[in-house]
């Protein structure tokens, strides 16, 4: 049966099963053989990608990398550095992304000063 929500109250009700994703924050004394399933990498995603093998790995890629946008948690950086940057670690995970896989890529809103930023 499918239940439908009819506001944020009502869906912090609901029953949601969710499984535990092992986060892990350092590749020191990593087992890529133990790493099969789900799992949440926190740290620098380009010297996680290194560690891999460059073959079909995954499934789902969604990430939420800082968006140079000025936020108070990240450092901005010349926003060519920062594409650079970015398109490397595409790249990196784009060669090993299943045939059937996907990618989410989070970004943020970025304006020119000749266009309003």
């Amino acid at each position: 049966m499918t239940q439908t929500c009819r506001n944020q109250a009502e869906l912090a009700t609901l029953p949601i099963a969710a499984p535990v994703v092992p986060m892990i924050n350092n590749a020191e004394g990593l087992d890529l053989e133990s790493l099969a399933g789900n799992l949440m990498w926190n740290g620098d995603a380009s010297a996680f990608l290194d560690l891999l093998p460059e073959e079909p790995l995954f499934d789902l890629v969604f990430t939420s990398p800082p968006y140079n946008i000025g936020k108070a948690y990240e450092m901005r950086q010349e926003l060519e550095h920062y594409l650079s940057w970015q398109e490397d670690i595409i790249r990196k995970t784009a060669s090993r992304l299943k045939p059937s896989g996907s990618m989410c890529w989070q970004v943020g809103t970025f304006l020119g000063k000749d266009e309003g930023g």
